[in-house]
């Protein structure tokens, strides 16, 4: 990876969908991911149900889990606070 890229968190593009290649996220190395996604994106629901979409949200959220990454933290499930520095 490029170590200039080197973060500890990373908010994903676009929702989570369609907003960068996912070898970009590769140079990252981020051990965090912020999703600022609502719920039907999340679970790419096209109306029929889990997974139903054209959205990459999930094969994005496997490919960053494949990348190490263990703290996803999703708009979705309502306010939340991060406090700086995390210990991970």
């Amino acid at each position: 990876y490029n170590k200039d890229l080197n973060c500890d968190v990373v908010q994903m593009a676009h929702h989570g969908s369609h907003g960068l290649r996912f070898t970009t996220y590769n140079n990252f190395n981020a051990k965090a991911c912020l999703w600022p996604t609502p719920d039907w994106l999340w679970e790419n629901n096209a109306g029929n149900g889990y997974n139903t979409g054209i959205w990459e949200t999930i094969r994005l959220y496997e490919h960053m889990k494949s990348l190490g990454v263990k703290y996803h933290f999703i708009a979705k499930d309502g306010v939340q606070e991060i406090v700086f520095p995390i210990s991970f």
